[in-house]
């Protein structure tokens, strides 16, 4: 591991090249202090080791300190300082942490060393209305109507609520230029997965389950700790998609990917713009996978683009945004944010995965009507099996009894009753009518 000469930088500050990095009397007073002893679990000024490692990084971040210096320092800092030294992965979390609230463009260390994305000269290009009336009016698509090419999509639900599950259906479809729910075209693309939730071993059983076979143009990178605010990991990925082609790229989570970061300020989400930016101009289309608010699912009182968790410009830099929701067995994918279709032509669908005659679980379109009436039917049957025992029930033992949520036991009661095969007394009791049983 390279070292740094300590007492150089506590008296001097580094040069990198570019600027020097002077600290203001206070800074270097805590930096003398961290410097002064060893620290053991819970004791010194700083109450413990984490602490220390917290305060030592917010003030190399504070001195403008590159990334890879400061990495070397705190690493160096924890070996010879700490007693016993912190767990790597724990030190370079912190520091991964301190760094996320460096907005883009405010330090020069932060730029790519290597550029891979064309980004222009820098010249403005002012045109006339009759030559944007020249362009093209027709919008590509990667996959219709769902998906623009390189486009920025974000795809919300609750946690736990299929999102992954629809993601890897996605890229099969997109791996096999297949229909997407039968119906909408997909270009076949390699596909790239990048996936802070789930791991191999369960993206590996979930692709097994789809079938999701063969995939030599599907790539995944699963949990090891990418952090999409981290330059070299943003490099990496950009220098992938440009050399594999990639036409198709899976954040599998927002937060996942990119920990720490504040989701209700503007400047953060700003930054991400930038980021995502970075991948559309390389010709990639986004897919962002995203947690809704604790509230926002399904609750009826949210619009529909601000169920997602954070500030309202997540919604504000997608070009679609789709939301997932799941009641009794029937999920529903509807657009939650629409730029660019008619509402008639925006993807509404309910689906339902099961096993199918080619696959071992398959998303099938379902009418939620015959669906619904399906679920009633069954309720109304086992609600009047419970009424035929012969005792008085309140709706609410008979959704004790049952297992069925009191709203679908109301609304089974609510028509055996019209259909007179149930009475309600004045008490709120109900049994089931002796001439029809």
């Amino acid at each position: 591991m390279p070292t740094v000469n300590l007492q150089k930088f506590l008296v001097l500050g580094i040069d990198n090249g570019r600027h020097s990095t002077p600290s203001d009397g206070e800074s270097v007073s805590v930096l003398e202090r961290l410097y002064r002893d060893t620290i053991g679990e819970g004791g010194g000024e700083f109450g413990g080791r984490n602490n220390a490692v917290v305060k030592l990084a917010g003030s190399l971040r504070g001195k403008r300190i590159p990334y890879e210096v400061a990495d070397v320092i705190i690493r160096q800092y924890n070996a010879e300082f700490l007693r016993p030294p912190l767990p790597e992965g724990e030190v370079r979390s912190i520091l991964s942490r301190a760094w996320v609230d460096w907005l883009e463009g405010d330090t020069p260390d932060l730029e790519p060393r290597d550029v891979v994305v064309d980004r222009g000269d820098g010249t403005l290009r002012i045109i006339t209305g009759d030559e944007v009336l020249e362009t093209s009016t027709s919008l590509s698509w990667r996959c219709r109507g769902v998906l623009l090419d390189q486009g920025l999509h974000y795809l919300s639900g609750p946690p736990a609520g299929g999102k992954s599950w629809l993601a890897l259906e996605l890229s099969r479809c997109m791996c096999h230029g297949q229909k997407f729910f039968g119906s909408y075209d997909c270009e076949p693309t390699n596909v790239l997965y990048v996936d802070e939730e789930m791991g191999d071993r369960m993206t590996a059983h979930r692709m097994d389950l789809i079938g999701f076979r063969p995939a030599g143009n599907f790539f995944y990178l699963g949990k090891q700790g990418f952090h999409l605010g981290r330059l070299e990991h943003r490099e990496q990925l950009l220098r992938f998609v440009k050399e594999r082609e990639i036409g198709f790229v899976v954040f599998d989570t927002l937060r996942g990917c990119h920990p720490g970061l504040k989701e209700n300020e503007s400047e953060h989400v700003t930054r991400l713009r930038g980021y995502f930016g970075d991948f559309t101009r390389m010709g990639a289309t986004l897919l962002v996978l995203h947690h809704d608010r604790k509230s926002g699912a399904g609750d009826g009182n949210t619009v529909e683009h601000e169920r997602m968790a954070g500030s309202a410009d997540f919604a504000g830099m997608a070009d679609m945004a789709y939301a997932i929701d799941k009641a009794q067995g029937v999920y529903s994918l509807k657009v939650s944010k629409n730029r660019l279709l008619a509402e008639e032509e925006a993807v509404q669908v309910h689906y339902e995965m099961r096993p199918t005659e080619d696959r071992q679980l398959g998303f099938e379109v379902v009418s939620l009507r015959l669906r619904q009436e399906e679920i009633l039917e069954k309720n109304k049957t086992d609600v009047l099996t419970e009424l035929r025992n012969g005792s008085i029930m309140t709706a609410g033992e008979i959704a004790q009894k049952t297992g069925i949520d009191k709203h679908s036991v109301d609304m089974a009661l609510a028509s055996l009753r019209v259909n007179e095969l149930a009475n309600r007394d004045r008490d709120g009791g109900w049994t089931a009518n002796k001439l029809f049983s």
